[in-house]
């Protein structure tokens, strides 16, 4: 793996701890003495203000994510998630040439965002999703993946019993619940292919985050570790 900032993206169904994996990540690299960034990174104001617009160099990527949103029929519910693929592009690049970071964690960004787009009955399979990919490879964007094990029931209990965020998940019923989980699950996985596709040579890391998470962030530190040497 090339010196410089690298990109930890996770990605798997709500409720499964990322977030809490991807902290202790954080403290265990600082502690090292590494310098790190979470997902809340921001270059200045202007860009903290400016974001959700496209940037020059990420205005092909916007028109081919907003393109991919309108090849998939609604179900009963508006989109979601379309600009956040962008948005999180212009972060990425921005983490890059700005952060003078060893490691980016973010427990949620481009991979998650597309499986959930629209909770649809099957993410089409479509070359606009290798295009999305492609852009972002070309663009220099390179990150490593860690894929979270699906456990569609466990994803369903946790969100069903935990206080509500206001999120659409929380106000389904429990059998629309888990269909619709299944359905994020085999979009996920879906685009987890389009990536190990177009970046043939990223590393991706799976965890179970059944298993504790001070486990599962060693897993991903070693990982990393080891990868920055060679």
């Amino acid at each position: 793996m090339a010196k410089g900032t690298v990109i930890v993206e996770f990605n798997g169904l709500p409720g499964l701890g990322k977030t809490t994996v991807a902290n202790i990540l954080i403290d265990e690299l600082n502690k090292l003495g590494y310098k790190t960034v979470n997902g809340k990174y921001r270059r200045n104001i202007f860009y903290t203000l400016h974001h959700p617009f496209p940037e020059l160099y990420s205005l092909k990527l916007y028109r081919l994510v907003s393109s991919y949103a309108k090849s998939i029929p609604p179900r009963g519910r508006k989109r979601t998630h379309v600009h956040w693929t962008n948005f999180y592009a212009c972060k990425y690049e921005s983490i890059v040439k700005y952060s003078g970071a060893d490691f980016a964690i973010v427990d949620e960004a481009i991979i998650q965002f597309l499986g959930a787009m629209a909770f649809q009955d099957r993410m089409p399979v479509s070359d606009k999703a290798t295009a999305i990919a492609d852009r972002l490879k070309s663009m220099g964007i390179k990150f490593v993946r860690v894929d979270c094990v699906n456990h569609i029931e466990e994803s369903a209990r946790r969100i069903m019993s935990r206080p509500s965020r206001g999120l659409v998940f929380e106000s389904m019923q429990q059998d629309e619940l888990l269909r619709t989980l299944e359905v994020e699950a085999a979009n996920l996985e879906y685009m987890r292919s389009v990536f190990s596709k177009v970046y043939e040579d990223q590393l991706v890391i799976t965890i179970d985050t059944l298993d504790a998470p001070e486990k599962n962030a060693r897993i991903i530190m070693d990982n990393l570790l080891n990868s920055r040497t060679r």
